[in-house]
């Protein structure tokens, strides 16, 4: 990785007025496919997340970085002349740093910034006819998972520098609470008896967006969403009456599979849980022999289950407004479509009776495997609420198991409030994305962004009525999706 590259005339001028970086040299052509994009293309927003804006002076708050996609960035303004300095720095990972113009040509790039340090450290001139807008984007070096701080400040007259002060973090996939910051485009008007309840882009497959439609118990998968060649395939499995009747949520797991779970009893033996489909268009809402639809597993614990969140290979865990808990559901080896061998799942059950739920409003969850926390939208006690999936013991078997496979009972997990009731009325969509929560209040028709630690950053005022929203998801390319549930409709949010 080479120092700090200077790929025009006008940065061989800004060489020589104060651009430097120090340390290992790195690919001077690394950016090179993005020089002449401008944010909104479609090409550029695969590969970078513009994260918001920073003035001179003001460091972000920590950012998290993944893989997908490669690059984060933070825009700001300036002028010709500006003697500007930046610092990207990370406690858990090594920085890789660039300035660019408003076109993303290169103005400077830096690896580490001395020899024992993995920050990366910009000092630029900002050169003539630039225009006004700058851009520090960033990356880990080995594209692994981490968190950053960027801080850019302009040189004084006697040659020293503003300390930077940290800002609140700024969401951006919901503006910045003022009018017109946003652009609500609806990608998909369906017919309004459907009732959307929940959305997700398939992970590998991504330009399809799957919708789950609470009250015909449908499957919609949208192709290319947004796009001019966008269409629809609506999907209904033959023995959905079951195993998703009443569709509260939707969460893709591996292996091209997803699970959902439904706000009903069947006709009230109560014998209702998580089912587990195929995301493969050949196999899902297909039938098969016995009668029992497509499906390649379920549980029958949690009736009246509201929400779900993967974890890993077949585990997830639900929403139990039944027993008012927290389920862990692992199907473990899956019985293949059609069948009904329930033998292998494990179930375990936390802090029942805790939780509250509320008969025909989605309460989502979402969990964050870096803490191990699950982050749930207590709907009917109208807070957000964190589990400590690693707390606990085990205990004894439940008394009221429809299973081969006993539920057990895990005693003393930790269960904190993360926003006390108050904020919002009746939380139901819930999405974690770069540490933010991402909560739909079905009561106002009002998107919050909410730290992890439950203060409020942002609110987004969609102008739906009440009953609304519920479900929403972040796209690939970073932005915000929601069901409008009482218009049968999908809209995705654009930050002007």
């Amino acid at each position: 990785m080479r120092n700090i590259r200077r790929v025009t005339t006008a940065l061989l001028i800004a060489l020589a007025t104060g651009c430097s970086g120090e340390g290992k040299p790195f690919d001077p052509a690394e950016l090179a496919e993005l020089d002449g994009l401008d944010e909104k293309a479609e090409t550029f927003t695969g590969k970078v997340t513009v994260l918001g804006s920073l003035t001179y002076g003001r460091a972000s708050s920590s950012v998290s970085y993944t893989r997908t996609p490669k690059y984060r960035a933070f825009k700001f303004t300036g002028s010709s002349g500006d003697k500007v300095d930046v610092w990207v720095r990370s406690s858990n990972g090594d920085a890789m740093g660039w300035l660019t113009d408003a076109t993303f040509k290169t103005l400077a790039s830096n690896d580490d910034a001395t020899a024992s340090s993995t920050d990366s450290h910009l000092t630029a001139t900002l050169p003539a006819g630039a225009g006004a807008t700058y851009y520090i984007v960033f990356r880990e070096y080995s594209q692994a998972a981490a968190r950053f701080t960027v801080s850019v400040t302009k040189g004084t007259g006697g040659g020293t520098t503003t300390p930077p002060t940290t800002t609140p973090p700024q969401s951006t996939l919901v503006g910045n609470g003022t009018a017109g910051s946003t652009t609500l485009v609806k990608i998909l008007q369906q017919d309004r008896a459907r009732e959307p309840s929940a959305l997700a882009f398939h992970p590998t497959r991504t330009s399809e967006l799957w919708i789950v439609n609470y009250a015909d118990d449908s499957v919609v998968t949208v192709y290319n969403p947004g796009r001019s060649n966008q269409r629809a395939v609506r999907r209904l499995d033959p023995a959905a009456g079951h195993f998703m009747h009443f569709p509260t949520t939707i969460n893709f797991g591996t292996g091209d599979t997803w699970a959902t779970c439904g706000d009903g009893n069947n006709g009230g033996n109560m014998f209702m849980g998580p089912a587990l489909f195929s995301s493969d268009p050949a196999i899902f809402a297909v039938a098969t022999p016995g009668g029992l639809g497509s499906h390649l597993d379920m549980l029958h614990y949690s009736p009246y289950c509201m929400g779900m969140a993967h974890e890993r290979a077949n585990v997830y865990w639900a929403y139990d407004n039944y027993h008012r808990a927290v389920v862990r559901y692992d199907f473990a080896r899956d019985h293949g479509p059609g069948a009904d061998d329930h033998s292998d799942g494990q179930i375990r059950v936390y802090a029942a009776g805790q939780l509250r739920g509320v008969r025909g409003t989605p309460s989502h969850m979402a969990l964050d495997s870096a803490s191990a926390k699950l982050y749930i939208a207590d709907t009917g006690n109208g807070r957000i609420v964190a589990l400590d999936t690693r707390s606990g013991t085990l205990g004894g078997a439940v008394t009221d198991s429809l299973e081969p496979s006993t539920p057990r009972v895990v005693n003393g997990a930790a269960l904190s409030v993360v926003l006390a009731p108050g904020t919002i009325s009746r939380p139901s969509g819930l999405v974690l994305h770069q540490g933010i929560l991402y909560v739909t209040d079905a009561s106002t028709g009002i998107i919050h962004a909410v730290t992890t630690g439950g203060r409020v950053i942002q609110s987004l005022r969609t102008g739906l009525g009440a009953e609304s929203l519920n479900g929403l998801t972040v796209g690939p390319e970073g932005k915000l999706y929601f069901v409008d549930r009482q218009a049968a409709s999908v809209y995705r949010v654009d930050v002007n």
